[in-house]
Protein backbone atom coordinates (compact mmCIF):
# COMPACT_ATOMS: atom_id res chain seq x y z
CA UNK A 1 0.00 0.00 0.00
CA UNK A 2 1.39 3.37 -0.98
CA UNK A 3 1.30 5.99 1.76
CA UNK A 4 2.36 9.61 1.72
CA UNK A 5 3.31 11.01 5.09
CA UNK A 6 3.16 14.59 6.35
CA UNK A 7 3.52 15.95 9.85
CA UNK A 8 1.16 18.66 11.05
CA UNK A 9 0.57 19.67 14.66
CA UNK A 10 1.17 16.28 16.28
CA UNK A 11 -0.59 14.28 13.57
CA UNK A 12 0.75 11.94 10.95
CA UNK A 13 -1.45 11.77 7.89
CA UNK A 14 -1.24 9.04 5.32
CA UNK A 15 -3.35 8.19 2.32
CA UNK A 16 -5.71 5.90 4.26
CA UNK A 17 -4.81 6.52 7.88
CA UNK A 18 -4.72 9.41 10.34
CA UNK A 19 -3.10 8.78 13.71
CA UNK A 20 -2.86 11.26 16.57
CA UNK A 21 -0.06 11.13 19.08
CA UNK A 22 -0.23 12.24 22.68
CA UNK A 23 -2.94 11.94 25.34
CA UNK A 24 -6.22 10.65 24.01
CA UNK A 25 -9.11 12.91 24.93
CA UNK A 26 -11.56 10.05 25.16
CA UNK A 27 -9.41 7.99 27.56
CA UNK A 28 -11.04 7.77 31.00
CA UNK A 29 -8.45 9.95 32.72
CA UNK A 30 -6.97 11.63 29.63
CA UNK A 31 -3.92 9.37 29.79
CA UNK A 32 -2.33 8.02 26.65
CA UNK A 33 -2.22 4.30 26.00
CA UNK A 34 1.32 3.16 26.83
CA UNK A 35 2.97 0.16 25.21
CA UNK A 36 0.11 -0.78 22.88
CA UNK A 37 -1.63 1.03 20.08
CA UNK A 38 -5.33 1.50 20.47
CA UNK A 39 -6.89 1.52 17.01
CA UNK A 40 -10.18 2.79 18.38
CA UNK A 41 -8.70 5.81 20.09
CA UNK A 42 -5.68 6.59 17.94
CA UNK A 43 -6.67 6.17 14.31
CA UNK A 44 -9.40 7.19 11.92
CA UNK A 45 -9.52 4.88 8.91
CA UNK A 46 -11.75 3.53 6.20
CA UNK A 47 -13.29 1.28 8.82
CA UNK A 48 -15.08 4.30 10.23
CA UNK A 49 -16.93 4.73 6.92
CA UNK A 50 -17.82 1.06 6.24
CA UNK A 51 -21.45 0.03 6.08
CA UNK A 52 -22.69 -2.38 8.76
CA UNK A 53 -22.69 -5.59 6.64
CA UNK A 54 -19.09 -4.93 5.55
CA UNK A 55 -18.09 -4.09 9.13
CA UNK A 56 -19.61 -7.36 10.33
CA UNK A 57 -17.71 -9.32 7.67
CA UNK A 58 -14.41 -7.61 8.52
CA UNK A 59 -15.02 -8.32 12.22
CA UNK A 60 -15.76 -11.94 11.29
CA UNK A 61 -12.38 -12.17 9.55
CA UNK A 62 -10.67 -10.62 12.59
CA UNK A 63 -12.48 -13.07 14.88
CA UNK A 64 -11.36 -15.86 12.57
CA UNK A 65 -7.68 -15.00 12.83
CA UNK A 66 -7.88 -14.35 16.58
CA UNK A 67 -9.42 -17.76 17.23
CA UNK A 68 -7.35 -19.66 14.64
CA UNK A 69 -4.87 -20.88 17.29
CA UNK A 70 -7.71 -21.92 19.66
CA UNK A 71 -6.42 -19.45 22.27
CA UNK A 72 -7.91 -15.96 22.57
CA UNK A 73 -6.02 -14.08 25.26
CA UNK A 74 -7.03 -10.87 27.04
CA UNK A 75 -5.19 -8.62 24.55
CA UNK A 76 -6.89 -10.30 21.60
CA UNK A 77 -10.34 -10.11 23.21
CA UNK A 78 -9.77 -6.44 24.03
CA UNK A 79 -8.68 -5.75 20.45
CA UNK A 80 -11.83 -7.39 19.11
CA UNK A 81 -14.02 -5.31 21.43
CA UNK A 82 -12.27 -2.08 20.40
CA UNK A 83 -12.74 -2.93 16.72
CA UNK A 84 -16.45 -3.74 17.22
CA UNK A 85 -16.87 -0.43 19.01
CA UNK A 86 -14.94 1.47 16.34
CA UNK A 87 -17.17 -0.04 13.66
CA UNK A 88 -20.20 1.06 15.66
CA UNK A 89 -21.56 -2.45 16.14
CA UNK A 90 -24.11 -2.54 18.92
CA UNK A 91 -23.66 -4.98 21.79
CA UNK A 92 -25.26 -8.24 20.82
CA UNK A 93 -24.73 -7.76 17.08
CA UNK A 94 -23.99 -11.22 15.72
CA UNK A 95 -20.59 -11.52 14.05
CA UNK A 96 -20.20 -14.88 12.30
CA UNK A 97 -16.64 -16.11 12.68
CA UNK A 98 -14.86 -16.50 9.33
CA UNK A 99 -12.01 -18.88 10.02
CA UNK A 100 -12.13 -21.04 6.90
CA UNK A 101 -9.49 -19.92 4.40
CA UNK A 102 -11.73 -20.40 1.35
CA UNK A 103 -14.55 -18.41 2.96
CA UNK A 104 -12.08 -15.67 3.96
CA UNK A 105 -10.84 -15.40 0.36
CA UNK A 106 -14.42 -15.20 -0.95
CA UNK A 107 -15.28 -12.39 1.51
CA UNK A 108 -12.09 -10.46 0.69
CA UNK A 109 -12.76 -10.63 -3.03
CA UNK A 110 -16.14 -8.98 -2.44
CA UNK A 111 -14.53 -5.91 -0.82
CA UNK A 112 -13.23 -2.81 -2.60
CA UNK A 113 -9.44 -2.53 -2.95
CA UNK A 114 -9.31 0.00 -0.10
CA UNK A 115 -11.35 -2.20 2.23
CA UNK A 116 -9.19 -5.21 1.31
CA UNK A 117 -6.02 -3.31 2.29
CA UNK A 118 -7.62 -1.97 5.48
CA UNK A 119 -8.74 -5.50 6.36
CA UNK A 120 -5.24 -6.89 5.83
CA UNK A 121 -3.83 -4.17 8.11
CA UNK A 122 -6.39 -5.00 10.81
CA UNK A 123 -5.65 -8.73 10.48
CA UNK A 124 -1.93 -8.03 10.91
CA UNK A 125 -2.68 -5.94 14.01
CA UNK A 126 -4.95 -8.66 15.37
CA UNK A 127 -2.38 -11.42 14.83
CA UNK A 128 0.38 -9.41 16.53
CA UNK A 129 -1.63 -7.91 19.41
CA UNK A 130 -0.50 -10.59 21.88
CA UNK A 131 3.16 -10.17 20.91
CA UNK A 132 3.46 -13.42 18.95
CA UNK A 133 2.28 -14.80 15.62
CA UNK A 134 0.94 -18.35 15.99
CA UNK A 135 1.46 -20.74 13.07
CA UNK A 136 -2.31 -20.78 12.44
CA UNK A 137 -2.42 -16.96 12.37
CA UNK A 138 0.50 -16.88 9.95
CA UNK A 139 -1.21 -19.41 7.70
CA UNK A 140 -4.38 -17.27 7.66
CA UNK A 141 -2.32 -14.16 6.84
CA UNK A 142 -0.41 -15.98 4.09
CA UNK A 143 -3.70 -16.88 2.37
CA UNK A 144 -5.03 -13.32 2.70
CA UNK A 145 -1.76 -11.76 1.50
CA UNK A 146 -1.59 -14.12 -1.48
CA UNK A 147 -5.18 -13.23 -2.40
CA UNK A 148 -4.33 -9.51 -2.25
CA UNK A 149 -1.07 -10.06 -4.17
CA UNK A 150 1.11 -8.94 -1.27
CA UNK A 151 4.62 -10.38 -1.50
CA UNK A 152 5.71 -12.64 1.39
CA UNK A 153 8.67 -10.36 2.13
CA UNK A 154 6.33 -7.35 2.44
CA UNK A 155 4.07 -9.32 4.77
CA UNK A 156 7.10 -10.35 6.85
CA UNK A 157 8.17 -6.71 7.20
CA UNK A 158 4.69 -5.55 8.15
CA UNK A 159 4.39 -8.31 10.75
CA UNK A 160 7.81 -7.47 12.19
CA UNK A 161 6.87 -3.78 12.52
CA UNK A 162 3.52 -4.60 14.09
CA UNK A 163 5.07 -7.03 16.55
CA UNK A 164 7.51 -4.33 17.63
CA UNK A 165 4.58 -1.96 18.21
CA UNK A 166 2.56 -4.58 20.08
CA UNK A 167 5.15 -5.41 22.69
CA UNK A 168 4.97 -3.29 25.84
CA UNK A 169 7.80 -0.79 25.99
CA UNK A 170 9.59 -0.17 29.28
CA UNK A 171 9.50 3.28 30.79
CA UNK A 172 10.67 4.86 34.02
CA UNK A 173 13.22 2.93 36.11
CA UNK A 174 12.63 -0.24 34.06
CA UNK A 175 13.82 1.53 30.90
CA UNK A 176 17.25 2.16 32.41
CA UNK A 177 17.70 -1.33 33.83
CA UNK A 178 20.90 -3.15 32.89
CA UNK A 179 19.01 -6.46 32.75
CA UNK A 180 18.37 -6.16 29.00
Amino acid sequence: MKRSVSHDGGRVETTNLVCSFGPQLDAPDGAATIGRLSPQRACVTLADAMDEPTSIQVCGLIAGILSSDQDVDIHEAGFMQRIRKRFGLAKGTAVPLIGDHDEAVAKLRGFSDEVQQETLELLIQAAAIDGTIADEERSFLDVVAHTLQVEPTELDGRLKRQLALSKPQPFGPAATSDDD
